[in-house]
């Protein structure tokens, strides 16, 4: 958030240096864009990703991250399993909705939050599926006018190289435990996923040419 504020402060949303800006607080970096120019405005585009899989990869990723930071690797989750895990914490409830609805520092969401967050991903975004990668970029390049060539290569880099990368990253199985947990941990976040499939579905015109 400090970096926000920083850009915010000097001008880059209306600077035009930004061809793109990357972000896990879109109302914080929305911020940056509010001014009397009107002709200084943003889109917002995400890949969702299914919040069993996203879960469960971060936990093994932070597992073995040495290389990351004290916030993102955790040691002593070393010989921790999966379901353990779960059972005892189990991460943050539902974070897609409070990430949308803005409700970080309250940490907890309502149906009407969830409500709110399924407007916001309908009016301000642009969306992509990490299960229907290549057309989810696909969908990107032409809306926005990239390179195609160039952002194809780098994406799929991107995706190949950081998907599910620990070595000891086991899928979560249907009906099994850990889903199950899951399913209660992200019991809104899996109604957000549903309607972010439908959005993709409806947003297929903007990917034609």
């Amino acid at each position: 958030l400090e970096g926000i504020e920083r850009a915010k402060s000097l001008g880059l949303g209306q600077s035009g240096l930004a061809d793109v800006i990357f972000t896990m607080y879109p109302h914080h970096a929305a911020e940056m864009f509010v001014t009397s120019d009107p002709s200084y405005k943003g889109r917002f585009f995400t890949m969702i990703r299914h919040p069993v899989e996203r879960a469960a990869s971060m936990f093994y990723y932070r597992q073995n991250a040495e290389h990351e930071n004290e916030k993102v690797y955790v040691p002593h989750w070393k010989n921790v399993k999966f379901v353990d895990y779960l059972r005892r914490a189990g991460g943050q409830k539902n974070p897609m909705v409070l990430t949308l609805a803005n409700k970080l520092e309250e940490r907890t969401v309502t149906a009407q939050d969830l409500e709110i967050a399924k407007e916001i991903l309908r009016t301000k975004f642009l969306v992509g599926l990490t299960s229907k990668f290549h057309e989810s970029v696909q969908r990107f390049n032409h809306y926005f006018g990239f390179d195609n060539g160039y952002v194809d290569r780098k994406c799929e880099e991107g995706s190949h190289k950081n998907k599910n990368t620990a070595s000891n990253y086991i899928p979560v199985e249907e009906g099994s435990e850990e889903w199950d947990l899951l399913m209660k941990i992200y019991d809104l976040d899996m109604q957000l996923y549903e309607y972010a499939i439908q959005l993709f579905e409806e947003q297929k015109s903007l990917g034609r040419k």
